[in-house]
C-alpha cells in the first residue's frame, strides 16, 4: 500500500504501522523509500487526500447508516483533492469505493454514475482488473433498476476483464424469471 508523507522541516518523524484487519497475521514489514525530493504544491492536497481516505474507510466499515453516509461525504471531498492532485489512479478508486457505498445505500443510478467513471479512468490506465471491478459495480446497480440486459452484459464484460487480469474470481449463476 502507497503512504505519502509530507514533511515539514524541523524535529523527527515517527511512522507507527498498524494492522487494519485485526484478523491479519502479524509479522515484520518492510518500508521502502521511494522518492525523497522537495515537497511541491500537489503534494498536500495527495497527503490530505490519502487521509481522507483512511477516514472514509474507517467510517464505511463502521456500517451504520450514520457511518455510510459520513463515508460517502468523505469519499466526496476525497474525490475532489484527488482530483486536484491529478492522481488518477486514487481517483479511481475513490470512485468504485462510491459506487460500492451508493448500491449499498439503493442510490443505483448515483451508483451507476460513479462506476462509468471509473471504468472511464480504469480503461485510460489499461488497468483490466478495475475495469472489471467498474464493471460488476455497473451491473449491481443495474440490476435492481430493471435492466437486466445491461447487467448480464456487464457481468460478462467483467468476467472477461478479470480473467484477462489473471484476477481470481467466482461466478454464481442465478435464473431470472
Amino acid at each position: 500500500e502507497s503512504l505519502p508523507i509530507v514533511l515539514r522541516p524541523g524535529g523527527c518523524r515517527f511512522l507507527d504501522v498498524e494492522l487494519r484487519d485485526k484478523r491479519a497475521q502479524e509479522g515484520q514489514y518492510e518500508l521502502e523509500v521511494r522518492e525523497v525530493r522537495s515537497a511541491v504544491p500537489d503534494d498536500e492536497a495527495h497527503e490530505e487526500a490519502s487521509i481522507a481516505a483512511s477516514e472514509a474507510r474507517r467510517s464505511a466499515a463502521a456500517g451504520t447508516k450514520d457511518a455510510v453516509a459520513d463515508a460517502v461525504e468523505s469519499y466526496q471531498r476525497v474525490l475532489s483533492l484527488w482530483r486536484r492532485s491529478g492522481d488518477r489512479y486514487g481517483e479511481l478508486m475513490t470512485l468504485l469505493s462510491l459506487a460500492t457505498l451508493s448500491y449499498a445505500g439503493n442510490q443505483y443510478q448515483e451508483g451507476m454514475r460513479n462506476s462509468g467513471e471509473a471504468f472511464e479512468i480504469a480503461h485510460s490506465l489499461a488497468d483490466r482488473g478495475d475495469e472489471g471491478l467498474a464493471l460488476n459495480n455497473l451491473a449491481m446497480c443495474e440490476g435492481p433498476l430493471g435492466m437486466l440486459e445491461s447487467a448480464r452484459e456487464h457481468m460478462i464484460g467483467a468476467a472477461e476483464a478479470f480473467r484477462e487480469a489473471g484476477v481470481l474470481f467466482s461466478v454464481v449463476a442465478a435464473r431470472i424469471n
